[in-house]
């Protein structure tokens, strides 16, 4: 019997929404995977445990691999970079 290997070792769990009003079951596996406010992202690796906690609260996260996470870092920090200054000389 093989085991399938994944492609990636590591996802990034982002929340999207808060936990107010959530049963108390979504609750700990928010806080086992260590997210406590919206927006809040955690590095995990990718086993079929952590899917099957991100499985239960997929409503309520944003599952990206590590390398589209960090790409999408870099767009997002170019897209709010200060421009070159303007130099004008009278």
């Amino acid at each position: 019997m093989s085991l399938h290997k994944t492609a990636t070792e590591k996802l990034v769990v982002t929340l999207r929404r808060g936990l107010a009003g959530k049963r108390d079951t979504i609750k700990l596996t928010c806080i086992a995977l260590g997210l406590r406010k919206p927006r809040a992202s955690r590095v995990v690796p990718n086993t079929s445990t952590t899917r099957g906690q991100i499985e239960k609260i997929k409503h309520l996260v944003k599952v990206e691999t590590e390398t589209a996470f960090l790409k999408r870092l870099e767009r997002k920090e170019k897209k709010f970079s200060l421009r070159p200054e303007i130099v004008v000389e009278h």
